[in-house]
């Protein structure tokens, strides 16, 4: 199954197969279930990145598992954990599992 990050730019939830993508966030969807024209519509950067695209690698991020969200900690910014750390406990149902590991990972940088 390949996979497409999915920006959702409406006010609403919108479910893609059983995936259910919060207003103006993105997740990881089946590509056969989005029509081209939406699939081209997740955006290079929003404004609230300043051009970096930051919030759309941790949209992109978000969306996956808590292992693997886990295992890419180590390659974030402290400004990208703190950011992520603060979209997970937004989320409808945060995940436990991945605000730990973001906690984890955040004493091991205050204690190097």
């Amino acid at each position: 199954m390949k996979t497409i990050a999915y920006y959702n730019d409406s006010p609403k939830y919108v479910h893609i197969g059983a995936t259910m993508v919060p207003p103006h966030e993105t997740r990881e969807v089946d590509a056969s279930l989005v029509p081209n024209a939406k699939a081209a519509a997740v955006p290079a950067a929003r404004p609230a990145d300043s051009g970096t695209g930051t919030a759309d690698k941790l949209g992109a991020l978000l969306a996956r598992t808590v292992d693997d969200v886990r295992k890419a900690l180590s390659g974030l910014s402290g400004d990208e954990l703190t950011e992520l750390e603060k979209r997970e406990a937004a989320a409808q149902t945060p995940r436990k599992g991945v605000l730990d590991a973001v906690a984890a990972e955040q004493l091991k940088r205050a204690a190097a």
